[in-house]
């Protein structure tokens, strides 16, 4: 069986974002350090300053080990490759990393996606999987700074985590999540994971609780029960076969009794 790093290091993912564009997500590794400088160098004055809170030239060494060397439990980052039409990696065009925080439960994250790759969808992706992975080593809630100018970031996490909190410090944002159970997952994708087939999940705890709330309406309304569930009666086609089913026992019982 793989081991947590193992099995980070070997995940790779295709994803065509929008604008028929394709990526390539996996795990980032110590080889891809000159990539992450050639990266940087397409990164807006903009972009670097809501990134690190601060005008910033280029990536010191320490923060080039803390990106590519990750031990797949208290530290990853994920990377976003340009993928050729050959299928061959190209530049790197988002980085997203968390970094789990002394209370053991909790980690930090960061997110950067490339000026000429954003509002693709990339930074969604990124940090949906990231927070994943998090999920599974344990953690149960992240924490993130975000700059109160950068809107942008701001919607973008309100969008993959809807019960975040965002409070306002001065100039800063401090953003808190909690992240959910795999258990209960109600989503399943494959991932191509070298010569195998990995089962991967995301987490949609709000639509699993529509789907029980439609099945418990469905089963009520078979029963000739009431519910109060926002989703009863969702189903017309189970309403309709509870009819059907009662009109047809109606009618065996008058044949019944008529002879």
């Amino acid at each position: 069986m793989l081991s947590t790093l193992a099995f980070y290091r070997a995940y790779q993912e295709d994803i065509t974002v929008a604008g028929g564009r394709r990526i390539g997500i996996r795990m980032l590794q110590p080889a891809d350090k000159q990539l992450l400088l050639d990266g940087f160098q397409y990164l807006s004055m903009k972009s670097r300053y809501f990134r690190f809170f601060a005008p910033k030239r280029e990536l010191t060494s320490a923060e080039l080990c803390c990106l590519t060397e990750s031990d797949g439990k208290n530290r990853l980052a994920l990377g976003a490759f340009e993928l050729r039409p050959t299928g061959a990696e190209g530049a790197v065009v988002g980085v997203s990393q968390f970094i789990r925080l002394q209370e053991v439960v909790g980690a930090e994250f960061s997110l950067v996606v490339i000026d000429d790759w954003q509002c693709l969808g990339i930074g969604c992706r990124l940090l949906e999987r990231l927070l994943m992975m998090a999920a599974t080593q344990g953690i149960q809630y992240f924490h993130g700074h975000v700059l109160t100018d950068n809107q942008r970031a701001c919607r973008l996490i309100r969008h993959v985590c809807k019960e975040a909190t965002f409070h306002v410090e001065g100039s800063e944002i401090t953003i808190t999540g909690l992240l959910r159970c795999p258990g209960q997952a109600v989503r399943v994708k494959s991932l191509s994971i070298k010569n195998m087939r990995v089962t991967h999940y995301e987490f949609y705890n709000n639509r699993l609780r529509q789907v029980l709330w439609v099945m418990r309406g469905a089963l009520n309304s078979l029963r000739g029960r009431r519910s109060n569930g926002r989703f009863y009666c969702a189903s017309r086609r189970c309403l309709g076969a509870a009819q059907r089913q009662q009109q047809q026992r109606h009618r065996y019982t008058q044949l019944e009794g008529g002879r």
